[in-house]
């Protein structure tokens, strides 16, 4: 029997549901790629310009490099020299090295570092609480694990820094720099963008010089994983390209919108007392016109609930949503999910065809005999459309059994499209609107165990597609 008409329609539907699953992730770059929304006037910035107070983008304000004559206080309020703080930094840079065995950790509770450059120190394990850091230049130094409980760290410049797991409970963060950022208005020429001299290669700076744009991959931010925010005053802080892997993401004023948009790992950040800053900022971000951060938060607040829920309940959050459509932040991947299971199951029913039992696939056909009116019904169990092949007829005519099985591979793919899509209600079924494409009335009909795993495609690519028109053109996970 020959099936051309039906293996066209398999093919054109799966094109189909190809083309949707490529528009739909199109439609996820797009919104990725988004650039941020213009102020009324026509700026052309990459980024905004962060507040002229800034001291990554001022120069009046932006801290000289320390010399002989520059000073500090420390918490008892006595005022030390530059040399008191690199002794202070050595001793704890030897105690960082030496695992603890050698050197003193730095304590500088409560000092007042206004201005002060540490550009590439080691300050991992380091307590800062209380310590001001006001224009201070951080970029380059490693707080991982530090205290900086209530430390003012106002109009910081933090690119680069290492904070992972440290403790910002309460800290200032001002129009801190904690991202890379393009700033149009830096510099002296128009169009020229800020970048650190110590991560730039001479190649990328000429890039730069010449109005080129930079790859993504070439520019970083802070590294924030982990890092305990509660409370913590991030007004105008930009935190483009920053890491936010595990943040716990609790302050008490948001940063910059435009920025923390671009933020790396946003689908990860967390929290612990209440998830009410994550959910301000995904208003912030429909209010934006940011689609892909918006889904981003929607993931971390679904994700961490799902987490605080019962063994059982929580599985099964995982499995129907988590790993469908991430809770709303990758709407085509239900698609996707249709495309891999219509594969795989045309490779299981043309496995079937050639079972020899009960169990297998059917052909069911009506048939005109000598141009009469009359018609008769017969069934047959594939591969039984052929006559049997012996020996010594695939060895005379190799070419039969290719034949052959080409038109039981094109007989799997229709009938693993048309299982797809067998659930209906009433004349809504599409399934069997496939099946009156077809030039000649049958049926291809599963039957045992076969039977049982077709209702079970039917039944998953159904609510896959039922998943994707929700989340595609809705927010049920809101």
């Amino acid at each position: 029997m020959r099936l051309p008409l039906r293996f066209a329609i398999s093919v054109l539907i799966g094109c189909c549901v190809l083309t949707a699953w490529a528009a739909g992730a199109q439609s996820e770059r797009r919104m990725r790629q988004r650039p941020a929304p213009e102020t009324p006037a026509a700026q052309p910035s990459v980024a905004p310009a962060a507040p002229a107070a800034s001291p990554s983008q001022a120069p009046a304000s932006t801290p000289e490099p320390a010399s002989a004559g520059w000073t500090w206080k420390d918490g008892s309020g006595q005022t030390r020299s530059r040399a008191d703080l690199d002794e202070i930094l050595a001793e704890h840079k030897r105690w960082v090295e030496s695992k603890q065995r050698q050197g003193k950790p730095a304590d500088l509770t409560g000092a007042d570092l206004t201005g002060v450059d540490l550009t590439g120190a080691e300050l991992a394990h380091a307590t800062l609480a209380n310590t001001r850091l006001t224009g201070a230049v951080l970029e380059d130094v490693d707080l991982d694990d530090a205290d900086l409980i209530d430390a003012d760290c106002t109009d910081c410049d933090l690119q680069y820094a290492k904070l992972h797991g440290a403790i910002l409970y309460g800290a200032k963060l001002v129009r801190a720099q904690l991202g890379f950022e393009a700033n149009p208005a830096a510099g002296t020429g128009a169009g020229r963008t800020k970048w650190s001299p110590r991560r730039v290669t001479q190649d990328l700076r000429a890039a730069l010089q010449a109005g080129k744009a930079i790859p993504e991959a070439d520019k970083a931010g802070a590294d924030l994983s982990r890092a305990d925010l509660r409370g913590t005053d991030l007004t105008d802080a930009w935190l483009r390209n920053a890491n936010l892997d595990a943040t716990i993401y609790e302050p008490a004023v948001d940063p910059t919108i435009n920025g923390i948009a671009r933020a790396k790992h946003l689908d990860l950040a967390t929290y612990i007392d209440d998830p009410e800053a994550l959910v301000r900022l995904r208003k912030a971000f429909s209010d934006g016109g940011f689609v892909q951060a918006e889904n981003k938060i929607t993931y971390a607040v679904n994700r961490k609930q799902t987490a605080l829920d019962p063994v059982g309940w929580r599985w099964f959050r995982r499995i129907a949503f988590d790993w469908t459509c991430q809770y709303g932040m990758n709407p085509g991947r239900p698609l996707k999910i249709i495309g891999l299971v219509w594969l795989a199951m045309a490779v299981f029913y043309f496995w079937c065809m050639h079972l020899r039992g009960r169990s297998g696939i059917r052909l069911e056909a009506t048939r005109e005999a000598r141009g009469r009116e009359r018609n008769w019904r017969f069934e047959v169990l594939l591969p039984g459309l052929t006559r049997p092949i012996t020996p010594a007829t695939t060895t005379r005519n190799p070419g039969h059994r290719l034949r052959r099985e080409w038109r039981l591979a094109r007989a799997a793919m229709f009938f693993s499209l048309t299982s797809a899509f067998n659930i209906g209600y009433q004349e809504l079924n599409i399934g069997e609107w496939l099946k009156m494409l077809t030039k000649r009335e049958y049926d291809l009909r599963a039957v045992g165990w076969a039977r049982t795993v077709a209702g079970v495609q039917s039944l998953l690519s159904v609510y896959m597609l039922a998943l994707w028109v929700l989340t595609y053109f809705g927010h049920p996970f809101e």
